[in-house]
């Protein structure tokens, strides 16, 4: 197939669209948004071939007007954001990018621990503001090296974390229905366990794990409970596995210590009582968000899309669905 058109179903900026449309063949035509509009996103879709998707919701109001489409490409691991059902039923071909974003991840996690461990983002706006409160930072922040942190979801992205933490020398837990490696085991010292004793046990507890129907709200009121008085949660997978109003009334409580959340249960997030706490540090969904992670991401993308459409093999752990 020579004559390929590609939607780019998210905005993004021109140094991104740039390197996507390097890796683009010849012949093929990529058409971006100019706006998140449902229009835009309708326009884009319309004589589709493949479609390239981020963030935005790939829903069967926007599939249906997809005519031409054969393929879609997550530019990412996380597929919650397309209608598999739908996929399946039209036999359009669904492939994600395993591992793509885990370096980037990983170390975003690892930044919003140490940002909510020393209370950064207070402590950078009263010392702009002209307070000097070093004294009150050494009453109440908190160091990394000697706390136990529990990983809820040891795959691609939980290992990049545990291998980054290991050096802060930590006791790290992790709970996933799949057991790491024995080699790894060994070499983190990881000790598997459920998710009740991650609660129960974890100073720090980072979530990675997808949004699914067993998952969305995982950190409900009920498991906040029992969580280790004076924890610290962070983020960055997905937004509907946290209870936020709960959230909320932890941090208020002083039940949780603080939180790190790149990822939010609607987005942007608009919970005022979230967004204005003073020990929450937050981010736009931006932690797989790096300059230098997308030339990558982009030619693993393009590759897919060419080998799916010259009915060749897609890697393993890329594919989600392939009706061919």
């Amino acid at each position: 197939m020579n004559t390929v058109t590609v939607a780019v179903l998210d905005r993004f900026s021109p140094i991104i669209s740039g390197k996507l449309l390097s890796k683009l063949p010849r012949g093929w035509t990529l058409v971006p948004i100019g706006r998140t509009t449902f229009k835009e996103r309708k326009t884009a879709i319309k004589n589709a071939t493949a479609a390239l998707v981020m963030g935005a919701p790939l829903n069967e109001r926007l599939l249906v007007e997809a005519e031409n489409l054969l393929y879609i490409q997550k530019l990412g691991a996380g597929i919650d954001n397309i209608d598999l059902n739908y996929c399946r039923e039209h036999k359009i071909g669904v492939g994600r990018l395993n591992a793509g974003n885990a370096i980037p991840v990983a170390e975003h996690t690892l930044m919003m621990m140490l940002a909510a461990s020393r209370q950064l983002v207070t402590f950078d706006k009263t010392t702009r503001a002209g307070s000097w409160e070093k004294e009150i930072a050494r009453g109440s922040n908190q160091h990394i090296h000697g706390k136990t942190v529990g990983i809820v979801g040891l795959g691609a992205i939980g290992r990049q974390v545990a291998k980054l933490l290991y050096a802060f020398g930590v006791t790290i837990l992790y709970c996933d229905p799949v057991p790491a490696p024995q080699k790894l085991h060994r070499t983190l010292n990881l000790k598997q366990v459920d998710l009740n004793q991650i609660l129960k046990l974890s100073d720090i507890i980072t979530l990675h794990c997808p949004l699914n129907a067993d998952t969305r709200n995982l950190i409900d009121k009920k498991a906040i409970k029992n969580i280790k008085k004076g924890a610290i949660i962070i983020n960055c997978a997905r937004g509907g596995l946290i209870d936020e109003n709960a959230l909320v009334e932890a941090l208020e409580t002083g039940q949780l210590f603080s939180a790190g959340l790149d990822t939010f249960s609607k987005e942007p997030p608009d919970n005022a009582s979230l967004l204005e706490s003073e020990n929450t540090v937050i981010s736009p969904h931006c932690a797989g968000a790096t300059l230098d992670n997308f030339d990558d991401v982009a030619e693993r993308a393009i590759t897919n899309i060419k080998l799916f459409l010259r009915d060749k093999t897609i890697p393993r752990e890329d594919i989600v669905y392939d009706p061919r």
